[in-house]
This record gives C-alpha cells, sequence and structure tokens, in this order.
C-alpha cells in the first residue's frame, strides 16, 4: 500500500471533486481511506451518475460498530448490510457494484494491501513488522488459464471473468472429483481463540453465504452442528459468546429444539446456524463449467518466461499471461516439490427414506436433506493417503453408524449410489491459495536454515506467474469462494479482500518458508 500519501492530493473523477466531498460520520471510526481505480469512479455511489471503474474505500476502527451505526452511516448501503455479518475483529468487505467498502476492524493500517489515493481524518501511522517477503502491488493479468474444473477451478474463472480478465478454463471431465458428489453441507465450526485459521473459516464461511445468495443450486435450510458428545456442550455456549454473532446468524439450541428443527430425534444440542444449507454440488459445478465455456482439454506442459505463459495441452498450445492450478492433487505435476498435499480418500452414502430431516445436520458425520430424487446424502469416511476410489462396504456401513449417532431416523431406507472420491488437503488443513514464489526465494532465505527466527533485511517479492488454488479438503464449499476472489484479486492488482497477516497463512510460499527452516531444501 501507499503508507503516506499526500493527504491534500485527491483523486478527482469525472463527476465529482473529492476535495469537497464530506465523508459520512462514521460510529468509532478514526480514518477513511480512498483507493481509486480509474477514471469515472464515484466516492460510495453517493452521488447520482453510477461508476464505471472499481473503486476501493477502506474505513478502519478500533471499535466493532454495530449494524445499526453502519446503517445510519451508509444509508445508501442499508439493504446491503441488513445482510452484511456482524463487523467482528478482523477485515470485512461490502460490494456494492463496483464500489468496494473495506472494514478493517482491531487491526493495524499495514494490514490493508492496497494502494490509498488519499485519507479523510488523522494520517495513520503505518509501522510495517520485518517480513519474510512482501506482495508486489501490480501485475494485471488480462489472459489467464485456469486448469481444473471443480469447485476451487469454476469459481475462481468466474472471480477473474468479473474483474475483466480472458479466461480459459480446462478440464477433460469437470465435477470428476471430490466436486461431483450429488450433495454437500456449507459447513462452518469455529474456534473460541481468534487462530489465523479460525479467523480464516469464518471468513469465509460468511463470504460464501453472500456468494451463494443467488445461487439456484444452494438450499438454505439451515445446519445444525451438534455436540460430539455431552461434556462439549458448555464449550460450545462459551463459543457463542466468543464469537459474538447475533442470533440471526447463529443460537445455540438442545436436544429437543433441534429435534424441533430436525424433524427427527436429535441425540444432543448444539450450534443451528440459520442460514446455512446444503448444495447441489455437481450439478452447480456442472452448470459453471458450461456458463464458462469449460474446455475438454488436458494440460502437458507449462513453460514460463518474461513476457507470459506457454501452456501445451492436447488440443494445441495457449499464450496467457498467468495460470492458476486449480487442479486438487494433480498439482503435483506442475508445482514445486517442497508444496505438498495429501489425498484423502471420502466415500459418500445415499439412501431414500421416507423420514428425512429437514436441515442438514453434522457431528462426527453429517446428513442432509433429502434431494430432489428422494435420496439423502449421509457419511464421510476419511482415510488420509489413500486415493483410492473403489466402494466399500466397510465405508458404507461406517456411514451408517455415523447417522445414528446424530439422528434416530428408523428404518434407513433403500440404498442408494454410494460414490468415493479423493479430497486434496494440505498438511496443515487450511487451503493453498496464492501466487509461487521465485526460485530466488531458496537463496534468499538461506540463513533460515540456521536461524528460524531471522527475517530478510529486504523482504522477498518475486513471484511467479503460476498461482494455485488447492488444499480445500472436506470444506471446498465454504473455502472457495473467498479463496478464488483472492487468487483473482492477487492476479489482476487489486487489493486482497483479507488482511496481509491472514494471506501469508494461506499463500504457498509457507510451506517454502517451512521447509527451509526444517532444512528440508
Amino acid at each position: 500500500m501507499t503508507p503516506y500519501p499526500d493527504p491534500q492530493v485527491r483523486a478527482v473523477v469525472d463527476a465529482a471533486d473529492l476535495t469537497r466531498i464530506t465523508p459520512p460520520d462514521l460510529y468509532g471510526i478514526d480514518c477513511l481511506g480512498l483507493a481509486d481505480f480509474g477514471d469515472g469512479a464515484e466516492w460510495l455511489a453517493l452521488l447520482a451518475a453510477p461508476p464505471s471503474r472499481r473503486l476501493i474505500v477502506v474505513s478502519r476502527s478500533d471499535h466493532c460498530p454495530t449494524r445499526q451505526a453502519l446503517q445510519a452511516a451508509y444509508p445508501a448501503l442499508a439493504h446491503l448490510l441488513s445482510d452484511f455479518p456482524y463487523p467482528s475483529p478482523g477485515h470485512h468487505r461490502i460490494i456494492i457494484g463496483v464500489v468496494e467498502l473495506h472494514l478493517i476492524i482491531q487491526q493495524p493500517w499495514h494490514s490493508f494491501d492496497g494502494y490509498v489515493d488519499g485519507w479523510w481524518g488523522p494520517q495513520p501511522e503505518v509501522i510495517q513488522p520485518l517480513r519474510h517477503f512482501t506482495r508486489p502491488l501490480a501485475h494485471g493479468a488480462q489472459r489467464v488459464a485456469v486448469i481444473g474444473a471443480g469447485l476451487s477451478g469454476t469459481q475462481t474463472a468466474d472471480a477473474l471473468r468479473r474483474r475483466g480478465a480472458q479466461v480459459v478454463l480446462m478440464d477433460p471431465a469437470p465435477a470428476s472429483g471430490a466436486s461431483g458428489n450429488a450433495q454437500g453441507m456449507l459447513y462452518i465450526a469455529p474456534q473460541r481463540e481468534p487462530t489465523p485459521a479460525s479467523l480464516f473459516w469464518l471468513q469465509a464461511f460468511e463470504h460464501a453465504l453472500r456468494s451463494y445468495r443467488e445461487c439456484p443450486h444452494f438450499h438454505p435450510s439451515g445446519l445444525f452442528c451438534m455436540a460430539e458428545h455431552a461434556d462439549q456442550i458448555p464449550k460450545l455456549q462459551t463459543l457463542m459468546a466468543a464469537i459474538k454473532r447475533p442470533p440471526e446468524q447463529v443460537r445455540f439450541m438442545d436436544a429437543d429444539q433441534a429435534s424441533v428443527q430436525l424433524g427427527q430425534r436429535a441425540r444432543l444440542g448444539g450450534l443451528f446456524w440459520p442460514q446455512s444449507g446444503w448444495m447441489e454440488v455437481a450439478e452447480r459445478v456442472k452448470s459453471e463449467a458450461a456458463r464458462l465455456d469449460c474446455q475438454a482439454l488436458t494440460a502437458l506442459d507449462i513453460r514460463e518466461h518474461d513476457d507470459g505463459i506457454v501452456i501445451t495441452t492436447d488440443g494445441g498450445d495457449y499464450s496467457v499471461d498467468a495460470v492458476v492450478l486449480a487442479n486438487a492433487t494433480a498439482v503435483r505435476q506442475f508445482a514445486p516439490d517442497w508444496l505438498r498435499v495429501q489425498a484423502v480418500r471420502g466415500q459418500i452414502s445415499r439412501r431414500r427414506a421416507d423420514q428425512a430431516v429437514t436441515s442438514a445436520v453434522c457431528g462426527e458425520g453429517y446428513l442432509t436433506p433429502a434431494a430432489a430424487d428422494g435420496y439423502m446424502s449421509f457419511g464421510a469416511s476419511f482415510n488420509p493417503k489413500d486415493d483410492g476410489t473403489d466402494l466399500r462396504a466397510e465405508d458404507d456401513a461406517d456411514n451408517d453408524r455415523r447417522v445414528r449417532e446424530l439422528v434416530e431416523l428408523g428404518d434407513p431406507g433403500k440404498p442408494g449410489a454410494s460414490r468415493a472420491s479423493v479430497r486434496c488437503a494440505s498438511p496443515d488443513y487450511l487451503p493453498i491459495v496464492g501466487r509461487l514464489p521465485d526460485d530466488d526465494w531458496i537463496q534468499g532465505l538461506a540463513k533460515l536454515r540456521t536461524d528460524a527466527k531471522w527475517r530478510p533485511p529486504h523482504p522477498m517479492q518475486g513471484w511467479r506467474r503460476i498461482a494455485v488454488n488447492v488444499g480445500h479438503g472436506s470444506r471446498g464449499l465454504t473455502s472457495t469462494p473467498l479463496c478464488a476472489d483472492l487468487v483473482a484479486a492477487d492476479l489482476t492488482g487489486e487489493p486482497l479482500p483479507i488482511a496481509k497477516g491472514l494471506f501469508e497463512h494461506l499463500t504457498p510460499a509457507r510451506f517454502l518458508i517451512r521447509a527451509l527452516k526444517r532444512n528440508q531444501l
């Protein structure tokens, strides 16, 4: 970002002189910054003429403003704020057309990664901590290839197109992996402590809710997360107080209340997320692949040069500015050896039951409401380091056991077609998202082999034109919308939709740094 812009310099756009605009009186917000992405933009869409280019407005606060205070401050955005997540500490984003409002709550200014053209309020003090690397602010990829047409690949291609990039999506068989399941849940299991993983999954969940709001394949039936044992219930109630979400987003239910909600007898109480639900995953992915004109191509080779990338496929060569590998465990074909992903086999069972739950439910296992064909999905097995897709009777039996520990369904009904697939997981169970660092990093960070706490005097900033979006494990429905926007923003030069500190826990560069610290490179 530009840490110390001249506060007297304002971007002047076609229909507005920003020096003459008085910003709203924001409750508890000490500074307001503007990042302008081109002529014709208008601040916060408050003027009559609509903006024609992306405009970023950044607000920072040491307090968590209430939704009512935000609605009073931004009356033009009231209809969006009514659905916006409760502003807890972290980095939040509201999009209205081509205008983005970033709320940075209880985070330092340097957590925003983008150019800032002007400030209202006191000029912020930006103290940049010593870092292993920094993200280059300008890349501007206009032609991008996305390899892999599952949840991750289709949403990445869509996010790039929404930012004006020309995208070719490649996959000979869309939705053939874990994204080919008939049903999946929008799952959330936050932690009491605000760890990077907990912050990511909570932000990803709320981002996914907004992304799927208009999706015809998403069914907002609600999601009941049942305690795995009775001793866990007090911890869930403590968690409710820690995450500070209003009852319309999450509330505690005892076993009797949950039974009424599910339409079947629940074994224990837990947390109910009313806005969550389940997705017709395979139908969603196939529909998106068709809309995005997915090409039935297999990538055979990727050659990177100074001006771009040449991808050799079984249908010819393609020249692009950048490529995104969203092909799950097949990423090993093109990624460096230090980027390690793990295959996790999962078998999902299906049954046609007269007695089905009305809301999705999860615990040790999970169960969805019945789809249009009358079958419900449940499971799933979890077999790390197993890439087999054969159907196994013992897995179906174990899935039956998991369901019976959730609800009392009586007769399980007529068996349906089970399905086994391979999920792609990372060693730390966080997605791997963003551009790959270039080979110079190994030499530039070599001192980490003998001093794990060392930081370079000048952060590394060499990045390749190859990005990845993999490692979503069994929670791809939750993580892929936010990660798609993250990759697209990184490649097209937009500010990241998450704080820089959180980005550092998702970037593939984290594994190169860990390998150096362990003297594995």
